[in-house]
């Protein structure tokens, strides 16, 4: 089937908080929707509930987390053994970006407008449709919790990564619930239960042979046909763009608690470092499956030849409030861009393939913004920032199991 005559308009893989703010921005804009999901619900996968909007000072991981060498030979045989696509994707886009002056500074400024229309959409949401999902409030490093490092210090103010700023938290799983209502009603189907296997793909035409079309997406139960395909997977999205892999050692809890979101709450404050050493650079989120709650803790996010103790989540530990006993502890893995910007539009070498991912580093209600980008590109060929969209990488040629 030619993706003229496809029965969508538009198909959305993952269904998670981006792929169903992507759904409902694109079935809006009035394209015919379907969302494609491995899970047996939306949200199946564990969804951030403590990420609240955060607001950068500058965008630049290269910058945050400095030069390579830094992390020790044993940091970067670590790196090179278990993802080396992830490390020659990274030393290219360094390379790229030292030609590329005063792009972080552009970045930082369309991160902090996204922020900006995340805050008001999240806003409008909690007066309409999806009321109690969102907490609001600000948030700032100041403040007299001392883990591992102490944000108060004066000698540290000047470089802290997040300065204070407006705040939306909550659960994404629960906005993905009430979505998932609304897109429905707008008549969007959901292909739930359906993997994507990869992307059937031929030339787009004689007269640009080398512009791939995407024909359809492979799954299970047969190809689904869409005259545009949106990737909405987040880390599993590094199959088409390169990624930071930053390691640390993550602690986990069974969590009771009560609260709706982390933070920027009274629970727990949370800060971080342009360049933090191993034990120096803590996060929290909440997980949340239809089944389970569990706490995760993370200390010396990044890849080092040293682990942090486990003693460096003591102090931030004993701030939350209904977490049980640890369950495990273990070294995850976890990916950023390499710049810290989402990936937003036309995805390089072909003419219907979309991505939508990398907001979850600064705040899951980022993607309400990245949604209307991307559907004003995609109903009325509205333009994307350059510092958003997918141009300014390259991307691998191999496509196969994107949603893997």
């Amino acid at each position: 089937m030619a993706a003229g005559a496809a029965r969508y308009d538009a198909a959305v893989v993952g269904a998670g908080v981006i792929g169903l703010t992507t759904a409902y921005a694109l079935s809006r804009a009035g394209l015919r929707v379907a969302v494609l999901e491995r899970g047996a619900e939306v949200a199946s996968g564990a969804s951030w509930m403590s990420s609240g909007q955060v607001e950068p000072e500058r965008v630049d991981h290269l910058v945050e987390y400095g030069n390579p060498l830094e992390l020790g030979i044993s940091g970067i045989a670590r790196v090179a053994s278990r993802h080396p696509h992830w490390l020659a994707l990274y030393l290219h886009y360094r390379a790229r970006t030292l030609a590329s002056p005063g792009l972080s500074e552009r970045m930082t400024a369309d991160i902090r407008a996204l922020g900006r229309c995340g805050i008001r959409t999240a806003r409008e949401w909690d007066a309409g449709r999806v009321p109690g999902v969102f907490r609001f409030g600000r948030s700032s490093i100041v403040s007299s919790c001392a883990f591992p490092v102490d944000p108060t210090d004066p000698e540290l103010l000047g470089v802290a990564t997040f300065r204070a700023h407006q705040i939306a938290t909550g659960s994404p799983r629960a906005m993905c619930v009430a979505l998932e209502q609304i897109c429905r009603e707008r008549g969007v189907d959901f292909h739930l239960q359906r993997s994507c296997e990869g992307l059937r793909v031929r030339a787009s035409s004689r007269e640009a042979p080398a512009l791939k079309l995407v024909e359809a997406i492979e799954t299970p139960s047969g190809p689904l046909h869409a005259a545009r395909v949106v990737v909405c997977t987040g880390l599993s999205a590094d199959l088409l763009f390169p990624h930071v892999p930053v390691y640390g050692l993550i602690r986990e809890y069974a969590y009771a608690g009560a609260s709706a979101g982390l933070f920027g709450t009274d629970d727990v404050l949370m800060a971080s470092l342009p360049k933090p050493a191993p034990g120096q650079h803590a996060y929290v989120c909440l997980l949340e499956t239809a089944s389970r709650r569990t706490l995760r803790l993370g200390g010396g996010a990044i890849v080092s030849p040293c682990p942090p103790p486990l003693s460096a989540f003591g102090q931030i530990a004993h701030r939350l409030k209904g977490h049980g006993e640890p369950l495990e502890d273990w070294v995850g893995c976890r990916a950023v861009s390499p710049d810290g910007a989402p990936i937003v539009g036309l995805v390089g070498g072909f003419a219907n393939l979309y991505a939508n991912c990398g907001q979850s580093f600064w705040g899951w209600t980022l993607s309400f913004g990245c949604a209307d980008v991307l559907a004003e590109l995609i109903a009325r060929d509205a333009p994307v920032p350059p510092t958003l969209d997918p141009a300014r990488w390259s991307v691998r040629a191999r496509l196969s199991r994107p949603h893997e």
